[in-house]
């Protein structure tokens, strides 16, 4: 009687804190999303000269708000308390993560990556910390059966590298016609985003002194790499390798692909550009599902990335 007790006690204490820990997942990756689409409310709108609306970011930065600052501090102590449990259950939940994908698994993932965007918001690193830490939290999470989350090589690597290959041909009419109907509706296509991506990568073109080119090099680097690499890889983590996955399984895959391409396109705050984001959404989901694989969206994604950097930097 006595070891039946010894036994079992301990299995009445982890669920008990698993709960708790799952609801200060919960909050921590609410708090996480909020912020990440915070910067709506930033948004100007003017009237152009070409009888076009223009939509540009207000000069505000989230850490100058103190409601703001209360929310990202609120949402560090949430992922403090959620680690700690985490020490005191020997992370119970993480170890329930290998055999399939489910909504508290995502809110998992969120609470671990809130503490790298936490950083960002005070160091800015052009959110390499961020897509880096999606990439190993994800890898950390699913080692035992990275499938789950899409992460297994894709079976028609041919046919991908024809898909990839062949972006240089089809990504110029997805652009030019998501700027058609963009501008139909009376948007300027401006964007402040894609101006500040060019201006970061022509920053090495720009610099004449030459005391400086090293700090512009090291510059460069940390924007191509969290453009072109590190930040292609994170992003189809959230949207192809979670989400998707995730909304497929409840909605279907049609309308799974619909949803995780509009969530990816408001996800970039970019309105002018948000028509073409949607389509490109919808290009990197038809080949996460295609190749049932996370790796084939994303060697699309790092190809239409690079070639577009490339651009920016020698049309400088």
């Amino acid at each position: 009687m006595l070891n039946t007790v010894s036994v079992t006690e301990p299995l009445k204490v982890t669920p008990k804190i698993s709960r708790f820990r799952a609801v200060f997942a919960w909050v921590t990756m609410m708090i996480l999303w909020m912020f990440l689409f915070i910067d709506f409310v930033f948004i100007d709108v003017t009237y152009t000269k070409e009888h076009l609306w223009r939509f540009t970011h207000l000069p505000i930065y989230i850490d100058d708000i103190e409601i703001f600052r209360i929310g990202m501090n609120i949402g560090l102590v949430t992922f403090l308390l959620f680690f700690i449990l985490g020490i005191i259950e020997r992370f119970d939940l993480e170890s329930q993560t290998a055999h399939r994908l489910r909504w508290i698994d995502f809110a998992v993932f969120c609470s671990w990556i809130y503490l790298a965007w936490y950083i960002e918001m005070y160091v800015p690193l052009n959110f390499l910390l961020f897509f880096t830490a999606c990439i190993v939290v994800g890898i950390c999470l699913h080692f035992k059966q990275l499938s789950v989350i899409g992460f297994q090589a894709p079976v028609q690597k041919r046919l991908l590298l024809l898909i990839v290959l062949g972006s240089l041909l089809y990504m110029p009419i997805v652009d030019g016609l998501g700027f058609e109907v963009t501008t139909a509706l009376g948007i300027d296509t401006y964007s402040e985003r894609e101006e500040w991506l060019t201006e970061s990568l022509q920053l090495l073109g720009k610099i004449g002194d030459e005391g400086k080119i090293a700090s512009a090099l090291l510059s460069f680097c940390i924007s191509w790499v969290a453009i072109c690499l590190v930040g292609p890889i994170g992003e189809e983590i959230i949207f192809r390798g979670y989400l998707q996955t995730l909304f497929t399984r409840h909605v279907g895959k049609v309308w799974s692909i619909l949803i995780t391409s509009i969530i990816f396109s408001l996800y970039h705050i970019d309105v002018p550009y948000f028509l073409v984001l949607f389509l490109m959404g919808i290009i990197l989901s038809l080949v996460r599902e295609i190749f049932n694989s996370v790796w084939a969206a994303s060697a699309l994604h790092i190809f239409g990335n690079t070639v577009s950097c490339m651009y920016d930097v020698f049309s400088w």
